[in-house]
C-alpha cells in the first residue's frame, strides 16, 4: 500500500518535476515541441458511438509518468483514467488533483480520495473549476474540451491535445499551484512573462481565466481573419464576439458556425442574434443522448483562415460566455499548427454535414469544406486500399512487458493466395517492424506474424528472427512494395492478455476492439481463426438476430409502454442495419446501422422517454401495435428474406413473453416469471434475471 506523505506546496514554477527523466512518449510527442490531437466519435444517435483513442492517449501519458501528475479535472468518472492514476500513485508517482465542489461525489474523485491522493476543490456554488488538463513529469500537458466522463468520451463531440513542452508544463503547473493553494477564479495571480512556445510545425499560446480574460483572444483572432472563420462552440453568449463575426463578414470573410442544440435553446445563447443578423448559423445534429445526458457539441473551437499561412485554431476548456472568461477557472490555447488546424477543420466539416440550418437564418450557406484536400485523390498518400487487412493484434500476453505471445494476423478475401514478398509492417511513424519474404495470405487462410519463441499453435505463421515487440505503438501500417498502404490498424484499449480484433473479421472499415468483448465465450484471442474460433475455411457464422422478449399488454395505458426486445444470439458481432420488424397490421420499424455484440440487446418502443432502459430505441412508425389477444412479429433481413416469425394468441397484463432461456432462439416461449433465472414479470434491456446483458452467464 502506498504511504501518504505530506506534500510541500511548490512556491515557484519548475521545482520538482524538472528532475524527472525524459518522458517515454512516441511519434509526434517524442521530442520537445511535439503535439498530437484526438477526437471522440459519438455519431449522431444512440448506438452509433465508436471506441476512441482519446482516453487511451491520456492513460498512456499517465502510464509514462515517473515523478509527478497534476490533474485539474471538472467531471471525472471514467474508469480507465481513474485506474491509470491509481496505478501511478501505487508505483510512487506524486499525484495531486484540483476539482470542483459541485462534482466531488463523482466516482473518480471518490476513488482518488480513498487512495489518499490529495484533492483540493473549488467551493461548491462559487462558479466552477472547469479545467480539463493534466501536467505529467513537468514535461507534457494534456488539455482540450473533454471531460473525463462517460458522456464526455462516448456521447459528446470533443477533442483533446497533448503538447510536449516543459515551458507549457511550467505555466500550467503555476495555474495548478494557485488552485491547489486555495486560490480560485479572481483570487489567482497571473503568471508573468511570455505565454508562447514554438511547436514542431508552428506555435502555441496559452491563456487562463480569469487572469488573462481570454475572450479577447477569440475576438482578436476573428478580427485578424482574412479568408474564413468557422466555429463550433458549446455555450456562446457573448455579444462582443457576435460583433467581431459581423465585422469579419462585412469585410468579406466567409463565416460559418455551429451551436450546440441544448445550449441554443437557452435564454442567453446568441444563436438567434447571429442567424437573424445574416451570419450563417447551424444547430448541431448530435442526438446521441440519454435523457438530458450526452448528445452535446462540446467543443470550444474557432478555426481561422484554414488552408492559408495565417491559419489558426482556438481550443481549450473555455466556453464563450461571461462566466467562462471572467469567473471560472479555464484555459484557452491559440495554435498556429497545420497538424492541428487541418484535422480540426475536417472535424468541423463532419459536424456541419449533419447539422441543420438555424430557423432564423434565411440566406445561402457558404461552402467552407469543398476545398479540403481529399486524400483519396492520391493513391500514394496513405489511404488504405484494403487488399490485405490487419485483422487481429496482440501486443503482449502478460501485461505490458510480456512479448512471447505477441502476434499480428493478416487476412485477405482473395480466393487465391496473395504473395507478400516485399510487403512491410510499419509503425505509424514509418519504422519498419518486419519485411515479408516468401509469405502468402488468402485462399481461405490468414497469416500470423510472430516473434522467435512464440507458440506453434497460432495458425499459419511467418516467424521473425527476433522478438515481436509492439509496446508503445499507436498504430500499425501495412505497406505494399509500391508504397501504397493496404491497411492501418489502431492500437488502443488493450486489455492484458487480450488481442484487438476488427469488430467484423476482415473488414478494414471497422475499428479494432478488445477480443474478449466481441465473443460470447470471452476468449482473449483467436490467431489463425475467426473471432468466434471458426476456421477461415468456414463461412462466417450466420446472423442470429432474434426476438427475446415482448410485452403486448402493459399495466395501465398501452401507449408507449409496449416493447419488443431483440438480441444478437450469434457468436460474433452483428450489424443490424437494414433489418425490419413488422407486425401483422404492417406497423414496421427498420433499424439503422448499429453493431450488437453477442448477447447484446435493443428494446424497441413506440414512443416516449425510455432512457432508463438499456438499448432503448423508438419505432420509425411512432408506435407499436401488439394485439393482446394474438398477433405476429416478422423480422426481415436487409435482402428481403424473412428471418424470424413469432406468434402469440394470449397475453397477461403486466407480464411479458420471454424465451425460456435468454438469447437462445432454439427455446420456446414462456411467461416471464417461468424463464430461466427470471425475477419479476418483465425485464426490458436486461436478462430475465435482471442482470445486465453485458455480464456473462454463470
Amino acid at each position: 500500500m502506498r504511504a501518504t506523505l505530506p506534500l510541500l506546496l511548490i512556491g515557484t514554477v519548475g521545482c520538482g518535476p524538472s528532475n524527472a527523466p525524459p518522458l517515454a512518449l512516441h511519434d509526434a510527442l517524442a521530442t520537445e515541441g511535439g503535439i498530437d490531437i484526438w477526437w471522440t466519435a459519438p455519431g449522431s444517435a444512440p448506438g452509433e458511438e465508436e471506441e476512441t483513442e482519446l482516453d487511451d492517449a491520456l492513460v498512456s501519458l499517465i502510464d509514462a509518468a515517473t515523478t509527478s501528475i497534476d490533474l485539474a479535472l471538472y467531471e471525472f468518472d471514467l474508469p480507465p483514467v481513474q485506474e491509470a492514476t491509481l496505478d501511478a500513485w501505487e508505483r510512487g508517482v506524486d499525484v495531486r488533483m484540483v476539482g470542483d465542489g459541485d462534482e466531488v461525489h463523482e466516482a473518480g474523485y471518490l476513488a482518488l480520495e480513498a487512495a489518499g491522493i490529495p484533492i483540493v476543490s473549488r467551493p461548491a456554488g462559487n462558479r466552477i473549476m472547469h479545467h480539463k488538463f493534466a501536467v505529467v513529469d513537468g514535461q507534457a500537458v494534456w488539455t482540450g474540451s473533454t471531460n473525463m466522463s462517460h458522456n464526455g468520451i462516448y456521447r459528446n463531440d470533443n477533442h483533446s491535445i497533448i503538447v510536449r513542452s516543459t515551458d507549457m508544463a511550467d505555466a500550467y503547473t503555476w495555474e495548478f499551484e494557485e488552485m491547489f493553494g486555495g486560490e480560485f477564479g479572481r483570487g489567482k495571480t497571473a503568471l508573468g512573462g511570455s505565454r508562447e512556445i514554438d511547436l514542431a510545425d508552428g506555435s502555441l499560446q496559452w491563456h487562463f481565466s480569469p487572469t488573462h480574460d481570454p475572450i479577447d483572444v477569440v475576438i482578436d483572432a476573428i478580427d485578424d481573419a482574412d479568408h474564413s472563420v468557422a466555429f463550433m462552440v458549446f455555450s456562446f453568449t457573448r455579444s462582443d464576439v457576435v460583433d467581431a463575426l459581423s465585422r469579419a463578414q462585412a469585410r468579406g470573410v466567409t463565416v460559418l458556425g455551429i451551436f450546440d442544440e441544448s445550449q441554443a435553446n437557452g435564454a442567453w445563447s446568441v444563436d438567434e442574434d447571429t442567424a437573424s443578423s445574416g451570419i450563417p448559423t447551424l444547430i448541431d445534429g448530435n442526438e446521441n443522448a440519454s435523457g438530458f445526458s450526452g448528445g452535446k457539441l462540446h467543443h470550444k473551437v474557432l478555426i481561422v483562415d484554414h488552408g492559408t499561412d495565417n491559419a489558426a485554431v482556438v481550443s481549450g476548456s473555455m466556453n464563450w460566455s461571461n462566466a467562462g472568461t471572467t469567473d471560472n477557472d479555464e484555459n484557452l490555447v491559440l495554435l498556429r499548427s497545420p497538424s492541428v488546424v487541418t484535422p480540426m477543420m475536417a472535424a468541423f466539416c463532419e459536424l456541419a454535414a449533419i447539422a441543420t440550418v438555424h430557423p432564423d437564418y434565411t440566406g445561402a450557406l457558404p461552402d467552407l469544406c469543398s476545398d479540403l484536400d481529399d486524400p483519396s485523390d492520391d493513391p500514394s498518400d496513405g489511404t488504405p486500399t484494403g487488399a490485405v487487412v490487419i485483422n487481429e493484434v496482440r501486443v503482449a500476453s502478460q501485461g505490458r512487458h510480456g512479448v512471447q505471445d505477441a502476434f499480428i494476423e493478416l487476412i485477405a478475401e482473395a480466393p487465391t493466395p496473395i504473395d507478400l514478398t516485399g510487403w512491410e509492417v510499419q509503425t505509424d511513424s514509418g519504422t519498419v517492424i518486419h519485411t515479408f519474404d516468401d509469405a502468402h495470405v488468402g485462399g481461405g487462410e490468414s497469416l500470423v506474424l510472430v516473434g522467435d519463441g512464440a507458440p506453434e499453435d497460432m495458425g499459419k505463421q511467418d516467424r521473425m528472427n527476433g522478438v515481436l515487440f509492439l509496446g508503445g505503438i499507436d498504430a500499425l501500417v501495412l505497406v505494399a512494395p509500391d508504397e501504397t498502404v493496404s491497411d492501418r490498424f489502431r492500437i488502443a484499449g488493450v486489455r492484458p492478455g487480450a488481442s484487438l480484433n476488427r469488430v467484423f473479421d476482415g473488414d478494414p472499415s471497422t475499428q479494432p476492439a478488445s477480443h474478449d468483448q466481441l465473443t460470447r465465450s470471452g476468449d482473449l484471442a483467436s490467431p489463425g481463426r475467426r473471432v468466434d474460433g471458426r476456421s477461415w475455411h468456414q463461412s462466417a457464422a450466420p446472423d442470429q438476430f432474434s426476438i427475446n422478449e415482448f410485452l403486448p399488454d402493459p399495466e395501465g395505458d398501452d401507449l408507449g409502454a409496449e416493447y419488443v426486445e431483440l438480441v444478437n444470439a450469434g457468436s460474433a458481432p452483428l450489424d443490424i442495419g437494414g433489418y425490419t420488424i413488422c407486425e401483422d397490421s404492417q406497423v414496421c420499424h427498420t433499424f439503422g446501422e448499429q453493431v450488437l455484440l453477442p448477447d447484446e440487446a435493443v428494446v424497441l418502443y413506440g414512443r416516449g422517454d425510455h432512457s432508463h432502459v438499456p438499448g432503448a430505441l423508438l419505432s420509425d412508425a411512432g408506435r407499436l401495435s401488439l394485439n393482446n389477444s394474438g398477433d405476429r412479429l416478422i423480422i426481415t433481413e436487409p435482402s428481403g428474406t424473412i428471418h424470424e416469425e413469432v406468434s402469440w394468441s394470449t397475453s397477461t397484463r403486466g407480464t411479458s413473453w420471454n424465451r425460456a432461456i435468454d438469447a437462445d432462439p432454439g427455446t420456446g416461449w414462456v411467461h416471464h416469471p417461468h424463464a430461466d433465472h427470471a425475477t419479476g414479470t418483465l425485464s426490458p434491456g436486461t436478462r430475465a434475471s435482471g442482470r445486465p446483458w453485458t455480464e456473462a452467464l454463470d
